[in-house]
């Protein structure tokens, strides 16, 4: 008899607990239907945003630190962007998405990065009408040059920020919102308390950091010129210790993300 692996989180049923975490492999219709394909209980899209700067990718900005430590020491190191896309067009991706997703009962979640008040609310109500039946909202990513707002980790650093956005667009929707905490936070658990008391559902925990790593020779950033993600294996002790103090101050739904690499890393976040 096959076992039954299926889930619930924040209301929503996941046919299996492994879900593709919101980035490169999950970047636009057909990326997400092949997400699907492999089996996944769900998959969260791209994190979309309006803003300009965060829709244009650098290169380089993709590398490994500490290779000589593959498979098991490593770092992946990359400049995390967010979709390509403008407004209407990611609409359309989604669209897609939703529909190959379905076709494979794979659960789609949406993930949205407003850059004004009144785009988040209007985000999460165009993410709702796509039919996705939750939301993530993004305060951990993505990594560019300063955007004259917070965004991103910077929003996700600020607790009465970070509440104020929560709660702005659980307001404008009637699916379940839940929030990407960033590993830079000062307290990621008073983040996420702030978060839960303005209408957040869940968590996804955590992001990877930001940081910096240079050529030696040249004097210059080793990749596009700036800062970027780093994370890796090693990143999961960290993982499990946000998730067992969040889970055990707030006992609200959490999304394991980080340094989750073998199967038994699986078992030790459901742990």
């Amino acid at each position: 008899m096959k076992p039954n692996l299926a889930v619930e989180y924040c209301g929503v049923k996941f046919k299996n607990p492994m879900v593709i975490a919101s980035a490169s492999p999950s970047k636009n219709g057909e990326y997400m239907r092949r997400c699907a394909e492999s089996g996944a209980g769900g998959v969260i899209a791209k994190t979309f945003s309006p803003e300009p700067l965060a829709q244009k990718y650098v290169s380089p900005r993709f590398t490994v630190l500490h290779k000589k430590g593959w498979p098991n020491i490593y770092s992946n190191y990359s400049c995390e962007f967010l979709a390509t896309y403008d407004t209407e067009q990611w609409m359309r991706e989604m669209e897609i998405a939703k529909k190959e997703c379905d076709a494979r009962n794979c659960t789609l979640v949406g993930s949205i990065s407003g850059n004004s008040r009144e785009s988040w609310a209007e985000l999460g109500k165009r993410m709702e009408d796509t039919g996705v039946p939750m939301i993530e909202l993004n305060f951990g990513c993505p990594h560019p040059k300063d955007l004259g707002y917070k965004s991103g980790q910077e929003l996700g650093n600020s607790p009465e920020a970070a509440a104020e956005v929560t709660n702005i667009v659980c307001s404008a929707v009637k699916i379940p919102v839940f929030v990407k905490l960033t590993s830079e936070a000062v307290s990621i658990v008073d983040v996420a308390g702030r978060c839960k008391a303005a209408g957040a559902k869940g968590f996804t925990v955590v992001n990877r950091f930001s940081a910096l790593d240079v050529d030696i020779e040249t004097g210059r950033p080793i990749l596009h010129g700036g800062y970027a993600g780093v994370g890796g294996p090693w990143m999961r002790p960290i993982t499990l210790k946000w998730i067992a103090k969040i889970a055990s101050a707030y006992h609200m739904p959490i999304s394991a993300t980080n340094g989750i690499f073998s199967w038994e890393d699986v078992i030790k976040c459901i742990m």
